[in-house]
């Protein structure tokens, strides 16, 4: 009974820990980013955002953070790193995959910079992705 009562106290622990780890990594100012308008609400892996002004930023390589401009919405993702060698100065902007009404994020871009961040096709993407068409919707930044 008491090794069981330790061994989930250490569980609550660690989920504390990894809570107050996220929070700190959302409060950080990420370096740099920008402004876009989301005109329709989109997925980020499994989560539905409103449409909506969006602040785009990073909080370190491969790290990206959205923030709803109003505070409603926001999170981090982990990105892969995705470039473009025919472009060297390209513009702030989001890519979305399109399947019939649903938007889901697949890429960021910023500005002056071949390189940018994939994101992982989610669970809820894939099912669309079997039995929708899919089409690019790009988005650029007014910055």
């Amino acid at each position: 009974m008491k090794k069981t009562m330790s061994v989930a106290f250490i569980g609550l622990l660690v989920m504390v820990a990894l809570v107050m780890l996220e929070s700190a990594a959302v409060a950080q100012q990420p370096f740099s980013g920008y402004n876009i308008n989301v005109p329709f609400s989109f997925n980020v892996g499994d989560r539905v955002f409103s449409a909506g002004d969006y602040w785009v930023g990073t909080i370190r390589p491969g790290v990206v953070y959205l923030k709803g401009v109003d505070n409603t919405n926001y999170g981090t993702m982990v990105t892969s790193f995705i470039s473009d060698p025919r472009d060297k100065a390209l513009k702030a902007k989001l890519v979305f995959r399109q399947y019939g009404k649903k938007y889901f994020l697949s890429q960021v871009w910023f500005d002056g910079l071949s390189t940018g961040g994939q994101l992982q096709q989610s669970r809820t993407e894939a099912e669309y992705a079997k039995v929708t068409p899919k089409t690019d919707t790009v988005l650029m930044s007014g910055n």
